[in-house]
């Protein structure tokens, strides 16, 4: 695709805009990601998981938004990329704002695919810890859990799975 020229400037001044508005969404983000991972390493049972969630849902919400307008606007640009169509803009104040708006979102955006891969382990950890809590009220037994396969029955032990000497 051709990018359209002349007027760089009120549509640079524009993604200039969607950037700095970018930032702001992920750094929200951010912070809430943050306590989301308190609550799940203070309380492993998953107390205020359910608000820490709440409070990240309108942030993501408005990043898909900005995400769509921002594509909107590149496809109305003629352009595939952001940096593309800063690359083809004149060398103003404006492209290096542009330039070094768009590295710190990139930036963020590796921040923040961290965060979620961290959030995404401690979420596992914490299911790992209510499936064992659930074994231990349900008073599952080993065999019951630990069966050879290809046994159509289980043998039943005389202990739980979880008793002090197993």
């Amino acid at each position: 695709m051709m990018h359209k020229e002349g007027n760089q400037g009120p549509a640079l001044r524009e993604l200039i805009d969607l950037l700095r508005e970018e930032l702001a969404l992920g750094k929200r983000c951010q912070e809430a990601f943050g306590e989301l991972r308190k609550a799940l390493v203070e309380n492993p049972s998953g107390d205020g998981v359910p608000n820490a969630v709440r409070a990240i849902e309108p942030h993501l919400a408005a990043l898909g938004r900005l995400t769509k307008k921002q594509e909107t606007l590149l496809a109305e640009r003629g352009e595939a990329r952001v940096l593309s169509w800063i690359a083809h803009a004149g060398a103003t104040e404006e492209r290096l704002t542009a330039v070094r708006l768009f590295r710190e979102t990139a930036e963020l955006q590796k921040d923040l695919r961290r965060d979620i891969k961290r959030l995404s382990g401690l979420l596992a950890h914490s299911k790992d810890f209510i499936d064992f809590q659930i074994n231990v009220l349900t008073r599952t037994r080993a065999s019951d859990t630990y069966a050879k396969e290809g046994t159509e029955e289980p043998a039943t032990r005389d202990i739980k799975m979880f008793d002090a000497n197993v």
